[in-house]
């Protein structure tokens, strides 16, 4: 959710993710980390430039500590 909708409204991401009061779990950034991963392999398979892209943003997004 975090990743991929409304990527282009940062103020949108942020409401929503201070909506919920608290910061992502480690075992939240667990599975986001999965997603990510698994954005990157099957995006390629899949010919979905938007899959990969959404990978890399989650992945980029968790190493700037952006969901901490």
């Amino acid at each position: 959710m975090a990743c991929s909708t409304r990527v282009d409204r940062p103020d949108l991401r942020a409401a929503r993710l201070q909506g919920y009061g608290r910061n992502l779990t480690p075992d939240e950034q667990h599975a986001a980390t999965l997603d990510a991963v698994n954005c990157l392999v099957w995006g390629p398979k899949l010919r979905g430039p938007g899959v990969t892209a959404r990978g890399r943003r989650t992945l980029g997004r968790l190493m700037a500590g952006a969901f901490a």
